[in-house]
């Protein structure tokens, strides 16, 4: 009976492959490709190896996507840190297309204002976060209930507040820059109603030990796991190489039995 035998040359793949599935972590699930792209970047500007895979649990009609690490728990640990320290993942806020796509009945007026709070303040933020250096941002707009029996005068004005939290030396823009792009989006919004603050993050460098893809006890870790492997391989080709060499002195013992019968045979019919 033919026996199934792994050629030599998928021996040695075999143990650097388990060996890498081993030493990966997931740090994010359920991420759009943007936010996914964003946190991989983050990631590797802190020394750490992410990148970016299909998120196997997400819907059909959806493209989720999840980031993942080499490395092992110390790694994961300095990740999330990391992630904490700059924002990220960014919390999903609802722009105009979000709030008003799924409105079944026709809304009431406050429903119709409640919506339309939502969905400016959404798109405002996500301009504000698209900014290079923006770790997050925040925009709350407030609109009056100003009745039309009102005088012009007595109504009260359309106001907003902007929180933006950034990284580096300097802000992005200037709060007039804010003041003056929050106003353009939102009718009936004047600038001098929009209050801005602005919050520097103070990145905390990493441990010496923890730049570079591996740290040194994880690299302890996986030279380790690597010997075990290569050596386990190495015994069973050696186990697999015996049992060949075996079965093909059996073989020939067999065939000296059966030619030593067969001359036997022979000398005594002679």
């Amino acid at each position: 009976m033919k026996r199934f035998l792994l050629p030599k040359r998928l021996l040695l793949p075999l143990p650097l492959i388990v060996l890498l599935v081993a030493c990966t972590h997931t740090i994010e699930t359920g991420l759009s490709e943007r936010d996914a792209q964003e946190i991989v970047v983050t990631l590797r500007e802190g020394g750490i190896d992410a990148f970016v895979e299909p998120d196997s649990l997400g819907k059909k009609d959806s493209a989720l996507w999840q980031v993942r690490i080499r490395g092992g728990d110390e790694k994961t640990v300095t990740a999330w840190k990391v992630l904490r320290e700059h924002g990220l993942p960014h919390e999903k806020v609802e722009g105009l297309d979000d709030v008003f796509k799924n409105s079944g009945m026709i809304p009431t007026a406050t429903e119709e204002k409640a919506r339309m709070v939502v969905g400016l303040a959404g798109e405002l933020t996500r301009t504000l976060r698209s900014l290079p250096g923006v770790v997050d941002a925040r925009v709350h707009v407030v609109l009056p209930d100003n009745s039309t029996l009102i005088d012009e005068k007595d109504k009260a004005a359309t106001t907003a507040s902007v929180l933006v939290r950034y990284r580096g030396d300097r802000p992005p823009l200037t709060d007039d820059e804010i003041r003056g792009l929050v106003a353009k989006g939102v009718e009936g919004l004047a600038a001098e109603n929009v209050d801005v603050v602005q919050k520097k993050t103070n990145e905390k460098p990493l441990p010496a030990k923890m730049t570079g893809p591996l740290a040194t006890r994880e690299w302890t870790t996986v030279a380790a796991l690597a010997l075990s492997a290569i050596t386990s391989a190495g015994a069973l080709t050696t186990l697999m190489i015996s049992k060949r060499r075996g079965l093909r002195i059996r073989l020939l013992e067999r065939q000296l039995a059966q030619i030593s019968e067969s001359n036997s045979r022979l000398e005594g019919n002679t």
